[in-house]
């Protein structure tokens, strides 16, 4: 079989970039296998114009979430993607003060980003949710995506199109060639590597300066909460699927498995319970690795050694906001040749990739 590119993993940045590529008219194919709760799929999908305890601006949040809003509306619309709702909906963030210096600390950073941190109307009008005494804030406008929709969907799409093997991929079948790569039967003119934390492990690009991260959440049942914001107070408590709400996250440098932890668990019940003025079951406990990187920037682009292996990963906690408008360089740069961002291209590890 012959194509332009092989994407390697249908995760956040290897559907973007199919996605992409299909928009732009480049032949492409997926390799993936399935995996039920790699790290796009169990996350919560928030899109948040904040980040951190210090209430900083996203990095280019002017530029990359309106890019989100637009791209994952415009999939959601994407003949023949059939979804019978809107990937992107509109979730504000109720941010509660857990401390008098947090709640200082809002007040200054809203005189600075009174685009995104607003002051509420009413303070007591969660009262009968939460214990809380310090009242909150509002970031706002903030956005929730539903990721498993857009993987299976996208999924489904790639399958009936003939665009995805249901596979793993081997590192030592990939063969280098002159005029591009060969894979078993496959061959193409470039090979991209949109695998998670898999890359930082092996393969072309493990010099590369990751930093994967585990992350766990709970998955509950907690009748009488409205499912219309994402209600914060350290961690999270978000709306999810089926009615049900997501719980986390952690965010662990050290881990010694994948696996979820009860130590995790019990934490977060044991905050659940103190926050909380509602019942709540747990439905699930889910854990992964996201691929994140020390400079929390993404890696994208192009080995400086074999020009037809590429990498789009790295996203790390914003993958959700970010993969799309980095996706979208890559394929623009394939397509047309047109550059890549400085602050994310991989050539500027050059002299590492290059030993």
């Amino acid at each position: 079989m012959q194509t332009s590119v092989l994407i390697v993993g249908q995760g956040l940045c290897g559907t973007w970039l199919s996605y992409w590529l299909n928009r732009a008219g480049v032949d492409c194919y997926v390799l993936d296998e399935f995996r039920p709760n790699t790290s796009t799929r169990i996350a919560s999908g928030v899109i948040n114009p904040v980040t951190g305890r210090r209430m900083a601006r996203t990095w280019l949040a002017d530029e990359v979430i309106p890019f989100a809003e637009n791209a994952y509306t415009e999939m959601s619309d994407y003949p023949d993607f059939k979804l019978s709702n809107c990937l992107i909906q509109r979730c504000d963030i109720i941010d509660f003060f857990s401390s008098p210096d947090r709640r200082i600390d809002f007040e200054k950073r809203a005189t600075q980003l009174a685009e995104y941190l607003l002051w509420p109307e009413d303070e007591h009008q969660y009262n009968m949710h939460f214990h809380y005494g310090l009242g909150f804030g509002v970031v706002a406008p903030s956005y929730q995506v539903d990721l498993q929709s857009m993987l299976d969907g996208w999924r489904s799409y790639l399958l009936a199109n003939g665009k995805l093997l249901d596979a793993r991929f081997h590192p030592e079948l990939l063969q280098l060639e002159n005029d591009g790569i060969q894979y078993e039967g496959i061959r193409a003119a470039k090979i991209v590597f949109c695998d998670g934390y898999a890359a930082a492990s092996s393969g072309y690009f493990q010099l590369l300066p990751f930093a994967p991260i585990k992350g766990e959440a709970l998955v509950l049942k907690i009748e009488g909460l409205p499912a219309n914001h994402i209600y914060k107070k350290g961690s999270s408590i978000t709306p999810w699927r089926g009615g049900l709400f997501w719980a986390g996250s952690s965010y662990e440098h050290n881990y010694e498995n994948e696996e979820p932890t009860a130590a995790f668990r019990k934490q977060t019940e044991a905050w659940l319970r103190s926050f909380l003025k509602h019942d709540f079951e747990v439905i699930d406990h889910l854990a992964a690795i996201r691929p994140a990187t020390v400079e929390r920037r993404p890696f994208c682009g192009w080995h400086p050694k074999h020009h037809a292996v590429g990498l789009l990963n790295g996203t790390g906690t914003k993958g959700v906001t970010l993969a799309p408008f980095f996706a979208k360089q890559l394929a623009d740069n394939i397509a047309h040749q047109t550059p890549i961002m400085p602050d994310v291209d991989v050539v500027r590890f050059g002299r590492m990739l290059s030993r």
